[in-house]
């Protein structure tokens, strides 16, 4: 049943705070808006340090920018679901929840304040807001005239 392709190696210790690190110098790049002098080439290109920087370890293979992208999607995701557990740390006794090693240093990165683990404040993103409701509303009027 080998069809040729050969699974990845996991990223090393090493692979992994590289690219957090290099991340860290490249954060205001990457999470920067789009604007004249902030555009997608910018981003990739701080994207292609980042791969590069990994791939100079040796330690895992050649990894492609988009390998490098989804590690730190997945980095991020799992620092976001530390930082709510250690914000909001279960209750009931038990042993205290594992987190990730990584997740304090990424969570620092950001600071634990940040929108990125808090979200905005004010802001109920389960429900509608207003300019939604009022071009909602607007779509639905405009479908009953045209209907009738």
């Amino acid at each position: 049943m080998d069809n040729g392709k050969k699974r990845k190696t996991y990223f090393t210790d090493r692979e992994i705070r590289t690219l957090i690190e290099i991340y860290a110098e490249h954060k205001n790049s990457q999470t920067a808006k789009f604007n004249n002098t902030m555009t997608n080439k910018h981003k990739l290109a701080a994207w292609k340090s980042i791969t590069g920087a990994i791939n100079d370890l040796g330690d895992g293979g050649i990894r492609t920018v988009e390998e490098c992208r989804k590690k730190w999607k997945d980095l991020l995701s799992g620092a976001k679901k530390d930082a709510s557990i250690l914000k909001n740390p279960p209750t009931g006794g038990g042993p205290a929840p594992k987190t990730s090693p990584y997740s304090k240093i990424i969570i620092a990165i950001f600071g634990e304040d940040s929108p990125t683990f808090t979200g905005l404040n004010g802001i109920d993103s389960s429900e509608p807001q207003p300019q939604h409701l009022k071009r909602l509303t607007q779509t639905c009027q405009l479908s009953t005239v045209v209907s009738h």
